[in-house]
């Protein structure tokens, strides 16, 4: 067995499992996870390369998918209801592709079609430049980030997944973009 995907489990019930989209991690579903913990099992998972799970240069759907089953066999969980956001519920749908029993399967803002339009080019820079600047305070991570992304909304959004080392800036977006 690999490493296992970091995550969060709170109330009691049948499981729900929360899976996040690009960039994001195990907290960005964090409204569903408090109505749902009052009367479910919720699990929200960080992939693979996303929050506190670990990174591999190895990264496709089939993988992260294969991830969730190994946490959910370890976890114990049996038929869980799936909510999946934007690449996550890219993930959620290849879930399907394996022989695990899932109850439900809820996927949100994203279509089971391959998109070819690339949009996160400028994120993806200023990521790779916050990576290769190594700055020392969030404000310095934010400046490198706010010369290749321009919507103020997606900066704070990538910079709530960096963390200070000690000696500089780092995330788990950071380190394998």
């Amino acid at each position: 067995m690999s490493a296992l995907l970091n995550y969060k489990r709170e109330g009691h019930g049948a499981p729900v499992v929360l899976i996040h989209g690009l960039f994001g991690d195990l907290n960005n579903l964090g409204v569903l996870a408090r109505e749902l913990k009052q009367d479910h099992d919720v699990i929200s998972i960080d992939l693979r390369n996303h929050g506190r799970s670990f990174h591999s240069e190895e990264h496709s759907y089939s993988l992260m998918a294969n991830d969730i089953i190994e946490l959910l066999e370890e976890l114990n969980v049996k038929h869980p209801i799936i909510i999946g956001h934007s690449m996550g519920g890219k993930v959620a749908m290849k879930l399907c592709d394996y022989d695990y029993p899932i109850q439900k399967l809820v996927v949100m803002d994203m279509s089971p079609v391959k998109y070819d339009t690339r949009r996160h080019d400028n994120v993806l820079a200023g990521l790779n430049a916050v990576c290769q600047q190594t700055p020392k305070t969030r404000g310095e991570a934010m400046a490198v980030m706010s010369e290749h992304i321009e919507m103020e909304g997606v900066r704070q959004f990538l910079g709530k997944s960096l963390y200070n080392t000690g000696e500089h800036m780092d995330g788990a977006l950071t380190s394998k973009v």
